[in-house]
């Protein structure tokens, strides 16, 4: 219904401005309104710097006003045009021609000046048909979500009009949109609606180091910012944010985001897995599973004693929280796996049961996130500082170092804390990655 309000609208005041300038000027006009049509984008990428350097930085506001302002400047110079021919035409018949003349220019120059005022309403309709057909493709997406109201709505609703009326047919065949716009509109969507999912982003392999721009970091350590994101907050506001204009006008993320496949990101968001990585298994980010590295150190020591059991365990529990990264780029980014240089001070004597079961306990939470608390009451005490280091060695490492191999077999070199590096060989056991070196295997399971 909303279309044939608009074209009853258009027709009307196109009418009627047709019968008022005639249809000399209104030629000219229209004219003006088919090239301005024909240069809004190609030229509105050549203000858009212009636009930036007076205060309008936004890159969606800024993308959208271009090419608006290119149409209406080339529309009112061809105005002007029109003007002065209208005004050489009226000069003459009123100075050099006998007044029938006169007479029936100017009644064929109204009527006809009605027909192009009509044509100019047809042909604005298609053009803000094409704008909505393509702008409410993106809000049809999140209208529906209670915090997105006014335009929003408006425009939806206007778009499902286009369809229902089979209007969104013609105007189709004039849509020159990249595909990437729409696939990343259905991305925008997917993530705005499952904000769970957003977590799956930085785990992709070509956004493994996404939280290390600058303009990530900042906007996510906003808590108010990251509450909106995760809260399904308005697009508007989000849009507007001014956290998020930076990631938005980022040369190089633009630049990281133009190079994935977004048909392949988008079955990772739904499914977790990306077919277009599948045979580089190593490809992610692993989270250190230190458990799994005592319990490994136990069977390549069998005689190993109680007390160094409890120094590797003071050791390494500080690490559960360490992570590694397998870059495209064939690096491994290790963080926080070489902190605990120091010993722990060996520990008082204890129930090794309640031991067993706070560290299971433990276990179980780091691992699979089940938030189960240990056991109360069977933490063990403090102790006083010892000098001593603990008889087993235990490698540490951190920075940056390399992987070589596909599959589930790699070659890996890893960075050791004081200087030098390590070689090892790891391979990949379901969501497990081990990395085998000579002092002890290094296992980490794969965060989702």
């Amino acid at each position: 219904m909303s279309i044939w309000i608009v074209l009853i609208l258009l027709c009307a005041i196109f009418g009627g401005i047709g019968y008022a300038k005639g249809g000399v000027r209104m030629a000219v006009s229209l004219f003006g309104i088919l090239l301005g049509l024909a240069l809004a984008n190609p030229l509105g990428g050549a203000i858009r710097p212009l636009l930036a350097s007076v205060g309008l930085k936004h890159p969606i506001w800024n993308g959208l006003l271009a090419p608006m302002i290119v149409f209406l400047l080339v529309w009112l110079v061809f105005m002007g045009i029109g003007f002065a021919i209208h005004h050489k035409l009226y000069m003459r018949y009123k100075y050099s021609s006998d007044d029938l003349s006169r007479l029936k220019f100017e009644r064929m120059n109204t009527r006809v000046g009605i027909a192009l005022g009509l044509v100019a309403a047809v042909a604005l309709l298609f053009a803000l048909g094409l704008m909505v057909y393509v702008l409410g493709y993106a809000t049809l997406k999140v209208a529906s979500e209670e915090s997105n109201t006014g335009f929003v709505k408006v425009l939806s609703k206007v778009r499902e009009d286009m369809r229902t009326t089979g209007f969104d047919r013609s105007i189709s065949s004039l849509d020159r949109s990249s595909p990437r716009y729409y696939q990343s509109i259905d991305l925008f969507s997917l993530l705005y609606h499952n904000p769970q999912l957003q977590t799956r982003v930085t785990n992709y392999p070509p956004f493994l180091r996404l939280l290390e721009q600058p303009e990530i970091a900042d906007a996510f350590s906003d808590q108010e910012y990251k509450d909106m994101v995760l809260g399904k907050g308005s697009v508007f506001q989000i849009a507007n944010h001014p956290k998020t204009v930076p990631i938005l006008a980022s040369p190089t993320l633009k630049d990281e985001y133009s190079k994935i496949d977004l048909a392949d990101f988008q079955t990772y968001l739904k499914t977790g897995k990306a077919p277009k990585f599948a045979e580089t298994q190593i490809l992610g980010r692993w989270q250190f599973d230190p458990f799994t590295m005592v319990t490994d150190m136990r069977k390549k020591k069998p005689d190993m004693t109680s007390q160094e059991i409890m120094r590797a365990r003071d050791l390494l529990m500080p690490l559960t929280n360490a992570t590694l990264i397998a870059t495209l780029d064939n690096k491994l980014v290790l963080s926080s796996l070489g902190a605990a240089a120091a010993p722990a001070a060996p520990a008082a004597p204890e129930d090794p049961q309640a031991t067993a079961e706070a560290e299971s306990a433990a276990a179980l939470a780091a691992r699979y996130r089940t938030g189960t608390p240990a056991p109360q009451g069977q933490a063990r005490p403090a102790a006083p500082a010892q000098p001593a280091k603990p008889s087993v060695a235990l490698p540490m490492f951190t920075g940056e170092g390399a992987w070589e191999g596909e599959g589930s077999r790699y070659k890996v070199t890893l960075p050791k804390v004081g200087g030098g590096e390590l070689k090892g060989a790891a391979r990949i056991e379901g969501d497990e990655l081990i990395v085998e070196l000579p002092e002890a295997n290094l296992t980490f399971y794969r965060s989702e």
